[in-house]
């Protein structure tokens, strides 16, 4: 696996609108306070045609983006992505893989689907590039295991320094020898050996194999590559706030959706000095509900205690409202609060943030054995009510606290 420090500060833009249809929030509070502040560095496997992919892990997102019958509906994305050289042309290809379901964790290396020739918009050497768009349709993966989404890149025109070729921007654990002044250190279950699948997520086709790259301490990085979901729900990824110098897009008062601390928080000092804030944050377009709609969040221990059920079931409208309960709302601690101008044209979005004491700090460290803490989000139109209130739904995340 390649990997390169960013040659030159990144300052540019070059998203569309996601025309209906909200992200999925991978990339919440990425560029904030200022653009890329959550880029460690850029990544390729090698200098060939290869797909790089940012695996989706059931085992931290649950009935995210699915349609009444369970499949995911991807309708665009949005990423960083770099080119060497702006004199030779480069293009390429949004690609999504299903998990192999004879090799757990890693992806079928034929794509479920491939949206090619997209060109790299026009540039300059040594800007990295926040890039995006949606589909003419969408396209659909099946949920209930592992989605793997990304990029298929283009062999490098020049294989040898200086190379001439495209790379993905990526979130990243220090690395010495590269000397990162980026970069994420994730709680104790964000270790190497504390369960995260092959110690990283982000897999690669190359050659007609699925590969990761070799296990350690560097292994755990994530794509900065995010997915616009067509399925009526709204996006939803929780949050850690940390007071980490090496990555700032994780102060507060905003914190990281990174599948590093955002999916591994340090509570209780793990890493010196640390004591994160946990909390959740939920993406709706405009043409779903306006600005300032209500969004409640729930935060518990678990799953439903009978099963995921239809939003609509439990007396929302049967027909504007999209999504499944899936979190125990029996037991759980809820938040109100209201959505805001988000970060990408014609996106709203809302944040919680979990303050955590000392006391409750030490309760958490003295439960015995791993837990996980579910969130999810429900949105509500109170300007539709014609038929019932209308309510979205994010999926469940689980939160590895311990």
């Amino acid at each position: 696996m390649k990997t390169i420090l960013l040659p030159l500060v990144p300052l540019a833009i070059a998203t569309t609108a996601m025309a209906q249809f909200p992200v999925q929030g991978f990339l919440f509070n990425w560029d904030r306070p200022a653009l890329t502040d959550g880029i460690s560095l850029i990544t390729r496997w090698n200098t060939g045609l290869e797909s790089d992919l940012t695996r989706v892990d059931h085992d931290d997102f649950r009935e995210w983006g699915i349609d009444g019958a369970g499949a995911i509906k991807v309708r665009g994305w949005t990423m960083w992505i770099y080119d060497d050289n702006y004199a030779t042309a480069q293009s390429y290809a949004i690609v999504g893989h299903q998990e192999n379901p004879a090799n757990a964790n890693f992806p079928l290396v034929t794509a479920a689907f491939q949206i090619a020739n997209i060109p790299m918009p026009p540039g300059v050497n040594g800007n990295i590039y926040r890039v995006g768009g949606t589909f003419n349709q969408s396209v659909a993966m099946t949920g209930g295991a592992d989605t793997f989404l990304g990029v298929e890149l283009p062999a490098m025109t020049s294989a040898t320094a200086p190379f001439d070729g495209l790379w993905l921007g990526t979130a990243a654990r220090a690395n010495a020898t590269l000397g990162l002044t980026t970069f994420d250190e994730p709680g104790p279950r964000g270790q190497v050996g504390a369960g995260i699948a092959q110690e990283g997520y982000i897999a690669y086709v190359v050659a007609g194999q699925a590969r990761y790259p070799a296990t350690g301490p560097s292994s755990l990085q994530q794509l900065a590559f995010d997915v616009v979901v067509d399925s009526g729900m709204v996006g939803g990824v929780a949050l850690a706030q940390t007071n980490q110098a090496s990555y700032v897009s994780s102060n507060a008062p905003l914190g990281t959706s990174n599948f590093l601390s955002g999916l591994h928080p340090d509570l209780n000092g793990f890493n010196a000095g640390r004591a994160d804030d946990i909390g959740f944050g939920v993406t709706h377009h405009t043409s779903q509900m306006p600005i300032g709609s209500l969004v409640f969040v729930l935060l518990a221990f678990g799953p439903s205690p009978v099963g995921s059920v239809p939003v609509t079931a439990l007396g929302a409208s049967p027909t504007d409202s999209f999504g499944n309960v899936c979190i125990d709302f029996t037991a759980a601690a809820s938040f109100l609060t209201f959505s805001q101008t988000g970060a990408i044209a014609n996106m709203g979005e809302a944040q919680v943030v979990v303050t955590l004491s000392p006391v409750v700090r030490s309760v958490l460290a003295s439960i015995p054995g791993n837990f996980d803490m579910w969130w999810q989000g429900f949105a509500l139109d109170p300007t539709n009510t014609a038929n019932g209130y209308e309510v979205r739904t994010t999926g469940c995340v689980l939160q590895h606290v311990k």
